[in-house]
C-alpha cells in the first residue's frame, strides 16, 4: 500500500467546519480522513457505540482515502457522496450485521479496500476494475467463492476467519502477495501452487499447518515468512522453487526440518529465529553461509521499511508524530 496522509476529524464539527477541513486538505494536499473510537495521539476520537449521522461526507467530495471505525453506526451510505474519487475505502467492524456492502459497486475508482466480519453484499466487490489490494479480517475464506473473479487482485490479506482451505483465492493468477495471520482450522494450503505471479507469500500463527505446497511453478516468487507454525513438518518444496529470501521464526523444536534447503542450491538465504536457544544455533550451524540476518534480506526489508499512515494537522498541515 502506498503512504497515505490522513486527517483525523472531531464528531461535533458544523457544516462550516467541514467545508474549512475540506479546502484545507485540498491546499496542504492531504490524501483523506479518518473517523475512529481510537487514535487520540493523531487527532480527535469519536464516542463507541453512538449511531452517527455520516451524511456530513458530502462536504468532503474530492478525497482519496476514508477510514471509518465507528461500531455503532447504522447507515455508511454517505461513503456514496465520494464515489467519484475514491480510492482507499478502510471499514472497521459494525455492531449491526445487517448493514451491506452492495453499494460497493457504485465505487469505480476503489484500488484498496479493507473490511470486518460483515459478509452481507461483499460480493459486490467483484464489479470494481480497478480493485488491486483487498484485506479480509474475520471471515471464512473458504465460503467466500467469488474472490476468484477478482482477476486484477495483486496484495490480498486474510485473517482472524475460520477456513479449511483458501481453495476460492486459488485462480488469482495476478496475485503478487498473499498474507495470511491466525486462521482457525487452516491446514490445506494447496492453492498456492497456482497463484503464479505470486512474489512474496507470509503465513502467521498458524496450528494445522503441516507442510508447504509445491511451489515449482511459482516462478515469481522471491520470499516466504512463516512464523509461529508451531504444527509445521515438512518445509521440502522450497528445493524446487525459485525463492530467494526465507525466514522462519517462532517455537519449532526440530530443527532438522531445514536440512533440504541447507543441502540444496536452492533459497540463498534464510534467517531463522527459534524461541530454544539450542535449536537456534544447531539451525545455525546447519545452514552455514545461507543463514543471513534480516538486515542483509534486501527484499524482505525493502517492504518492512514502508509506512503506511501518516496523519496532519489539516489547519497547519504539519504532520503528527
Amino acid at each position: 500500500m502506498k503512504p497515505i496522509s490522513l486527517t483525523k476529524i472531531a464528531d461535533n464539527l458544523s457544516d462550516n467546519e467541514h467545508r474549512k477541513i475540506a479546502e484545507q486538505l485540498a491546499i496542504y494536499k492531504i490524501d483523506g480522513i479518518e473517523l475512529s473510537i481510537a487514535g487520540g495521539r493523531w487527532g480527535a476520537t469519536w464516542e463507541t457505540n453512538k449511531d452517527y449521522d455520516l451524511s456530513f461526507l458530502k462536504f468532503y467530495k474530492g478525497i482519496k482515502v476514508i477510514r471509518i471505525f465507528l461500531p455503532g453506526v447504522t447507515d455508511i451510505k454517505p461513503i456514496l457522496h465520494l464515489a467519484d474519487s475514491l480510492e482507499n475505502l478502510q471499514l472497521g467492524e459494525f455492531n449491526n450485521k445487517k448493514i451491506s456492502f452492495a453499494f460497493f459497486s457504485d465505487l469505480p475508482n476503489l484500488k484498496y479496500l479493507g473490511v470486518v466480519k460483515q459478509p452481507k453484499g461483499l460480493e459486490s466487490i467483484v464489479q470494481l476494475p480497478k480493485l488491486t489490494e483487498l484485506t479480509l479480517t474475520g471471515y471464512s475464506i473458504d465460503k467466500l467463492s467469488f474472490l476468484n473473479d477478482l482477476k486484477n487482485l495483486r496484495r490480498l490479506y486474510i485473517g482472524f476467519g475460520t477456513s479449511k482451505n483458501i481453495d476460492t483465492i486459488s485462480q488469482l493468477e495476478n496475485l503478487e502477495e498473499l498474507d495470511i495471520l491466525w486462521v482457525k482450522q487452516l491446514e490445506e494450503i494447496n492453492a498456492i501452487s497456482k497463484l503464479t505471479s505470486l512474489i512474496k507469500l507470509k503465513i502467521e500463527n498458524e496450528k494445522q499447518i503441516k507442510t508447504l505446497p509445491d511451489l515449482s511453478q511459482l516462478k515469481r516468487l522471491k520470499n516466504i515468512r512463516l512464523m509461529n507454525i508451531s504444527t509445521l513438518e515438512d518445509i521440502s518444496s522450497l528445493t524446487n522453487s525459485y525463492v530467494d529470501e526465507f525466514i522462519i521464526t517462532g517455537p519449532n523444536k526440530n530443527t532438522d526440518i531445514l536440512i533440504p534447503i541447507a543441502k540444496s542450491n536452492c533459497v540463498k538465504k534464510v534467517y531463522t529465529y527459534f524461541y530454544l536457544k539450542k535449536e537456534q544455533a544447531k539451525a545455525e550451524q546447519l545452514l552455514g553461509n545461507k543463514f543471513c540476518p534480516l538486515s542483509k534480506m534486501e527484499f524482505e526489508m525493502t517492504h518492512l521499511k514502508q509506512v503506511s499512515l501518516y496523519y496532519y494537522d489539516s489547519k497547519t498541515g504539519e504532520e503528527i508524530e
